[in-house]
């Protein structure tokens, strides 16, 4: 037994080595003195002016001359970052304006701006710029020199993010962070940089109420926000996307902004499609509080294009082929006068590989690849020719019946619905109609109700499921087709003069095979079964006979594009088959008549709503393109529409149309069949609001 002495002694020998090997990890730990800024003045200069940041400390990155363009967007992200405010700026594409805006974020954060939001159109998109930010602190000579308090520590991790949590500056821990989606610079005393927060988040992910807690125990939220290019390819086409994304960017800044100093926010962003998110943000009276600027890569073209579409584009053509370009280019320096004339690029410094001047290079663009030259270099997307001869969404968000939701106008005798059977959703359409089809939407929805101002039937939040928890698919249809027309039949509809009336016919779509049999279900039970009529929209092209030569069966009744069958044995009730083309032109035309003319349809809304009162009913009327066909010895519109855009109220509304048919309301009073030539029956009908003979929508 060791004597006590002893004993002590060796506790006295531990505890040295113990704090002798703290002492050396400590000091492995500190970072140590940090070293002096180089030049002072330069760094001074450049913590003023973005621009000389750029060019000062990213020469390689920043190589060509910054355009009038540049210098702009620039201008005004230096306001926006000192004063707040929100701004959205569209580029070409290949502008540079993501490094642009990665420069901006780290200038602002070596300003002290205390918390920056990175938002890409997905969270890889945004840590990939957190990427960029980060390689320049690492590798930038210049910037260490003039910004030790920030770089010396970063250099001192070595490449390990791991050796934050334990890093030391004179015995006081710096607090960073080093991650894939977040930044947090080294707190160093006398540093405007200290502590300062960059995050990275996908737009989707959402960011509304995005905070970060402080070492010193504060809630700090961001104050700077960029968000590069907030959308997809696919999103852009997606109108359903593009309302999902907006709405998720504007509440999700709401959500960010303090109570002190207004939120900065950036949008740099590149149009993909015409009405995208993009091309609304950069739009001044869609959206006036993004302030947007469209900047064009050709601000005007050539004079004389006849030129370049002749022998230069045949040699540009036989040179894309053969991947040699000598031929061409030397022809472009023989006629580069006459070629370039009465032309002006924003960039004249930016020469694509393999090119002799900016001119040609956007003109190769131009010439080869016209839709992208349109949209992403223009910023104006071209419009195909169907989609030109579609109604604006500005024009049909115009159609204001100027009375409420629900209310019937005056004229109207008679109401008609339509429901659309979805697997999640039942989708309806109430229509009112008086002489010579005018008529005008009163009412549409879904069932159940959706809490949401726009949505697609793939994100609904308000579902059969649940609504009708425990029951399977057809019986959550069953049941909520059994609740829908109780509720829609069973309404009085109020008219302006208080007369109330009633549905006169509704019909439910029943061409689904899982929901069939139910539709025809609901039509024999139902108590308004009397006016409730299972309907299949049939697809009649020029290539296929008319409904008018189809052989009519006992007890059928037929009439304008459509046949009422008689009933069959195992279900008891009578069918609707619509001829859905000439009905969708029907329709079409009627959106075409001044509000107010016979055959005019317009939609519920006091004349001074906001334009986006039925912007989600537009996207579903504009979601089908016509195509003009001949066959039989007649012309007609075939319709069709691009996959993955919701079409459900515009079957509705084409469906009211064609029950009013049904209840006897005609065009023109003696267009009550489709008996004898269908060519001649849809001329007479284009007479309203359009010329004889031309396209419904031309």
């Amino acid at each position: 037994m060791p004597k006590a002495g002893k004993g002590a002694s060796y506790q006295r020998k531990l505890k040295s080595a113990g704090a002798r090997e703290q002492r050396i990890s400590r000091e492995g730990r500190d970072i140590g003195r940090i070293p002096r800024v180089a030049r002072p003045a330069r760094k001074h200069r450049c913590l003023a002016s973005l621009e000389t940041f750029c060019r000062t400390y990213f020469p390689a990155t920043f190589a060509l001359t910054f355009s009038k363009a540049h210098l702009r967007v620039i201008e005004v992200l230096e306001a926006v970052i000192r004063q707040g405010g929100g701004f959205a700026v569209g580029m070409p594409r290949g502008s540079g304006k993501t490094k642009l805006c990665e420069a901006a974020t780290l200038w602002a954060a070596l300003n002290g701006v205390p918390y920056i939001l990175f938002v890409g159109a997905s969270e890889k998109k945004a840590e990939q710029s957190i990427a960029t930010l980060k390689t320049w602190l690492e590798t930038s000579v210049e910037l260490a020199a003039d910004f030790p308090e920030v770089c010396y520590p970063i250099a001192a991790l070595e490449g390990e993010p791991r050796r934050c949590a334990g890093q030391l500056h004179h015995g006081r821990r710096t607090h960073m962070q080093w991650g894939d989606g977040v930044i947090v610079l080294p707190d160093i005393p006398g540093s405007k940089a200290a502590g300062c927060i960059i995050e990275a988040v996908g737009l989707e992910s959402g960011f509304r109420g995005l905070n970060h807690q402080r070492r010193d125990g504060r809630s700090v939220r961001p104050e700077l926000v960029i968000a590069d290019d907030p959308q997809t390819d696919a999103s852009a086409r997606s109108p359903a996307q593009v309302v999902s994304r907006q709405r998720t960017l504007e509440s999700g800044l709401q959500g960010l902004q303090g109570p002190t100093r207004p939120l900065a926010t950036v949008v740099p962003c590149t149009v993909i499609e015409h009405d995208d998110l993009a091309d609304r943000l950069l739009d001044r009276e869609k959206s006036p509080q993004w302030s947007g600027e469209r900047f064009r890569a050709m601000i005007t073209m050539p004079e004389r294009l006849d030129l370049w579409r002749g022998q230069y584009l045949e040699l540009l053509r036989a040179a894309t082929l053969r991947k040699d370009f000598g031929e061409v280019n030397a022809f472009y320096k023989r006629h580069r006068k006459q070629l370039d004339h009465g032309a002006e690029v924003y960039w004249p410094e930016r020469i694509e590989p393999g090119c002799v001047s900016a001119v040609q290079s956007l003109m190769h663009i131009y010439l080869l690849r016209p839709q992208m030259f349109a949209s992403e270099y223009q910023l104006e997307p071209l419009r195909d020719e169907t989609e030109a001869k579609l109604l604006s969404a500005a024009d049909l968000a115009a159609r204001l019946s100027g009375l409420p939701r629900g209310r019937v106008p005056l004229y109207a005798s008679h109401l008609t619905g339509f429901v659309d059977v979805q697997g999640e959703a039942l989708w309806y359409v109430i229509c009112a109609w008086g002489e010579r089809m005018r008529g005008s939407v009163i009412a549409y929805g879904t069932w159940p109700g959706q809490a949401d101002a726009y949505f697609s039937n793939r994100d609904i939040r308000e579902t059969l499921s649940k609504r009708y928890p425990g029951h399977d698919q057809q019986a959550r249809l069953r049941q909520g087709l059994i609740d829908l027309t109780n509720d829609l039949c069973g309404r009085t509809w109020l008219r302006e003069d208080g007369a109330e009336m009633l549905l006169s016919r509704l019909l439910i779509d029943s061409n689904w095979n899982v929901s069939t049999e139910i539709v025809h279900e609901i039509a024999r039970i139902s108590p308004h079964k009397a006016i409730i009529t299972p309907s299949a929209g049939v697809g009649i092209t020029a290539a296929k006979s008319p409904m008018s030569t189809w052989k009519i069966r006992p007890g059928e009744r037929r009439g304008l594009h459509w046949l009422l069958t008689s009933p069959k044995a195992a279900r008891a009730t009578r069918l609707l088959q619509i001829d859905v083309n000439y009905w969708k032109t029907f329709v079409a035309d009627r959106l075409r008549t001044a509000p107010g003319d016979p055959g005019a349809l317009t939609f519920y809304g006091q004349l001074d709503a906001n334009a986006d009162l039925h912007r989600m009913l537009i996207d579903h009327i504009r979601s089908e393109r016509p195509t003009r066909t001949v066959g039989h010895g007649r012309r007609l519109d075939e319709w069709g529409g691009a996959a993955g855009r919701d079409n459900h109220w515009w079957d509705g509304l084409v469906g009211c149309a064609a029950a009013a048919s049904m209840e006897g309301l005609t065009l023109w009073p003696t267009a009550t069949s489709d008996e004898g030539s269908e060519f001649v029956d849809l001329a007479r009908l284009w007479q309203v609001g359009s010329q004889p003979g031309s396209s419904a929508w031309g």
